[in-house]
């Protein structure tokens, strides 16, 4: 229970999904978020229970999600949209120049190895719709320890996510989204400028149609791991989305107020949350899309005795 100035847990509540106005059970998993305060600093601990439910979604099912104890209630009702389409994802490597200027007035340049890719998409036809990309560099591979005599012991498989790379947009039309390009590094006022951060757009500019997305990111070869030497295969995973207008407009409002403008200019408009829970507050999305993972290269990172890339 949320009140202006603290939280309060609740014991008996019970989470409740329907599909179709069929109930799915939850499996219940008690989770405590790690605590960096002393041990008699109670108020710091954030014990929190997650809910898994299992249940087949399909186009135009309707998915309501309860939250209740006793008088208490709170829900909200979603459509399972149409899954979004990913037609072709390909990418080049290629250097970028970055031009700086420093505040006494001197200009420097730098340059970094920059992959950038096309992701054609096709709009589901006959409706508004709002899209979301995730994507993520992936690393599977081995690694090998280090035994007691500091040399190296078993080989261990490896596979993790890495997590998203900071991704330019400000040059696409679609991913631009309304959003102002900034002026560069350094430049004039660029802390105030937003960007695009959580990869959200409508489908306004190819409605019915199809649309090829322009992205960026910095292409960086080494994986993060504490072994003395790994070999990674290393893959591009882009996956595009279906959401809801609200959840679309809750992600805007995330970007917002994320954006380094936010937190150092005054001159930003206060941003307000959306909530689509009657009874409560909190955001619900269910979305629909699809997924591709392609290869890029493999690599070998050598961590023993110092530690670089």
């Amino acid at each position: 229970m949320t009140y202006p100035d603290r939280s309060e847990e609740l014991t008996g509540a019970t989470v409740r999904c329907y599909v179709n106005g069929i109930l799915h059970t939850a499996e219940e998993e008690l989770q405590t978020l790690p605590s960096y305060a002393r041990p008699e600093d109670t108020w710091w601990r954030n014990d929190f229970t997650r809910y898994h439910f299992n249940a087949a979604l399909h186009p135009g099912d309707a998915v309501r999600l309860e939250a209740a104890k006793g008088s208490l209630n709170a829900y909200a009702e979603l459509t399972v949209p149409e899954p979004a389409s990913i037609v072709s994802l390909d990418t080049t490597q290629v250097v970028k120049t970055y031009v700086v200027h420093s505040y006494n007035g001197e200009e420097y340049t730098y340059e970094s190895r920059i992959l950038s890719v096309e992701t054609g998409i096709r709009d589901i036809p006959g409706e508004d719709n709002y899209y979301y990309l995730d994507v993520r560099r992936e690393y599977a591979g081995t690694h090998h320890f280090l035994d007691e005599n500091g040399l190296p012991a078993r080989p261990d498989s490896l596979s993790f996510d890495r997590e998203t790379p900071y991704i330019e947009t400000e040059h696409d039309p679609v991913l631009n989204d309304g959003y102002a390009a900034s002026p560069g590094e350094d430049g004039l006022f660029s802390e105030l400028f937003a960007t695009n951060e959580m990869l959200c757009f409508p489908d306004r500019l190819f409605q019915d149609g199809e649309t090829v997305l322009h992205f960026s990111l910095y292409d960086n070869e080494a994986a993060w791991t504490d072994a003395t030497s790994a070999d990674f295969d290393v893959s591009l995973s882009v996956s595009l989305q279906t959401i809801g207008r609200d959840y679309y407009n809750y992600l805007r409002a995330i970007n917002n107020m994320e954006t380094y403008g936010y937190n150092v200019s005054p001159i930003i408009e206060p941003t307000m949350l959306p909530n689509n829970v009657k009874g409560g507050y909190g955001m619900v999305s269910v979305s629909a899309g699809s997924s591709v993972v392609l290869p890029l290269k493999t690599i070998h990172v050598d961590r023993y005795p110092e530690w670089g890339y």
